[in-house]
């Protein structure tokens, strides 16, 4: 079944990219407001200077106002997913791309907007709390409104599709509150719902990625399951192959394409069969357990649960992605080593059609100058509320970034079962690899808020493009000439001046 915003709908094979011939190239945007936003910016920017192995070859790319130019790494990526401040620079280059991601960036752009001040008189405000209190809205509308008035306008997931192959595949990542599960906004998990995600908004969907648990409510989604696109994807994903009337298949299949088998199944064995428990196939049927109800269906008959069961889940409720995955790396990881948000991807690397894998990983995470424990005090309600929550995104954050390494094992072990090799690229983009202690200390003290300075934003953005600059992985990808990573590391320590105010070193001058 191919309706809806889905990576087949793009039409941008994997492997089949111009700008880098062979390869699959994912970035991941971190959570971490208008610090985010800027870093994931900055890396987009530089993105857009260095040349794709394809232009070598000749390769000229049209742009929208008739002119042409030799093809960048920013035409390469093909999958961005994000979490929370992240995804509002993912979803404004899926919607602009190239030829107007910068407007963010301008006098006028949202990067320079005093967004928490909105929010809080927003939240504040006497007449909004009555509105609140007495109809069905909710604070996340606040957020909401704001993207659409700067950034995104009426725009939906509908407007992406219709871009095609000019646009990599966004992944906006939510959290389910119920199950505290990643709730990636694509078509293959609004499937459960039976909801068309080609009718959401994309201000909603930012929203619902970055509403910070507390100051903001969660995004509501209505749930329509069980329903009849339900059965039709069972058809589609693979018609050749008879329905089994077993409990297994239906849960493994619901991580896949929300396929539910048949509705009417007659009573079978509730009990979990215990190879999905055993082998390491479990991930993703654990995670389909997990979602399970949302399917409003009998947990032993596979029967949908009628009107009035209390059961019946009718409401999915959506908060920060970061809650789940700040970094927007869970759904790549899996794209690349099983059937995740893109099933396309693994099936080609199974297939040689993909013998290069790049992931570009940006992290914005700060680091508190608040030091609970210093002293035998006992901690606030404020202390105890954002350290609950930061703590928890942090601890997931560094479990994330210690698997990227381990990426490249996984592909080699699978390369190595089918007789190949295959090459992998990991670029990480992190204020820990700033060198100069007191500069990294600067830039992870940086608040997580919708409201920075110019100075900070101009200085994020630009510590980005340094630190994407300075990458090996960058250097190796590209082909780029000896020196460009200390060039990097030089424009860093510029940046590191710049945020602390302080003029750029002039060059001595020796007298003789």
């Amino acid at each position: 079944m191919d309706r809806g915003y889905r990576p087949e709908a793009l039409r941008r094979p994997p492997g089949a990219n111009p700008s880098l011939p062979g390869a699959y190239m994912v970035l991941a945007f971190s959570g971490g407001g208008t610090r985010a936003t800027a870093l994931a910016q900055g890396v987009l920017r530089e993105l857009d200077t260095v040349p794709a192995p394809g232009a070598r070859r000749g390769l000229r790319l049209a742009r929208a106002d008739a002119t042409s130019r030799r093809p960048t790494l920013l035409e390469a990526v093909d999958m961005i997913s994000s979490a929370s401040g992240g995804s509002v620079a993912a979803a404004n280059f899926a919607l602009l791309g190239p030829e107007r991601y910068r407007e963010i960036e301008g006098p006028d752009g949202f990067l320079r907007h005093r967004g928490l001040r909105e929010l809080v008189v927003g939240v504040l405000n006497p007449a909004n709390a009555a509105y609140y209190s007495l109809t069905p809205a909710s604070r996340i509308e606040l957020l909401s409104a704001m993207f659409q008035r700067k950034l995104f306008g009426q725009a939906t997931y509908r407007d992406l599709e219709a871009l095609g192959p000019r646009r990599p595949f966004l992944v906006l990542n939510a959290a389910d509150m119920a199950s505290g599960e990643r709730f990636p906004l694509t078509q293959q998990q609004l499937d459960r719902l039976c909801l068309d995600i080609r009718d959401l908004r994309l201000a909603d969907a930012v929203a619902a990625s970055a509403a910070f648990p507390v100051l903001l409510t969660p995004l509501p989604l209505p749930n329509h399951s069980p329903c009849t696109a339900q059965r039709e994807i069972v058809a589609a994903t693979d018609p050749a192959q008879p329905l089994r009337d077993d409990r297994e298949r239906v849960l493994e299949a619901i991580v896949n394409e929300a396929d539910l088998g048949t509705l009417d199944e007659p009573e079978s064995d509730c009990g979990v069969p215990a190879r999905t428990l055993r082998t390491g196939e479990d991930l993703q049927v654990r995670r389909g357990l997990r979602q399970f109800p949302l399917l409003n269906l009998e947990p032993c008959t596979l029967r949908p649960l009628r009107p009035d069961d209390p059961r019946r889940v009718r409401m999915v409720h959506l908060l920060d992605g970061g809650t789940a995955d700040n970094l927007g790396l869970s759904g790549p990881l899996e794209t690349l080593t099983t059937d995740g948000d893109d099933r396309r991807v693994f099936q080609a690397i199974r297939a040689s059609r993909v013998d290069h894998v790049v992931v570009v990983a940006v992290n914005a995470r700060s680091q508190s100058a608040e030091r609970v424990g210093a002293d035998g005090s006992t901690p606030g309600v404020f202390s105890m509320l954002f350290g609950t929550i930061n703590t928890a995104i942090d601890g997931r954050t560094g479990g994330l970034l210690a698997q990227l390494p381990v990426l490249k094992e996984l592909l080699d072990a699978r390369a190595r079962e089918m007789g190949r090799t295959i090459r992998v690229t990991t670029i990480p983009v992190d204020f820990e690899m700033i060198r100069d202690p007191a500069c990294r200390a600067a830039f992870q003290a940086i608040d997580t808020t919708w409201t920075l300075s110019d100075r900070e934003v101009d200085a994020v953005m630009e510590m980005g493009g340094a630190m994407l600059r300075a990458s090996p992985g960058l250097s190796s990808l590209a082909a780029l000439p000896q020196g460009e990573a200390e060039t990097g590391q030089a424009r860093a320590a510029a940046a590191c001046r710049s945020l602390q105010g302080l003029p750029p070193p002039t060059a001595r001058v020796t007298s003789r």
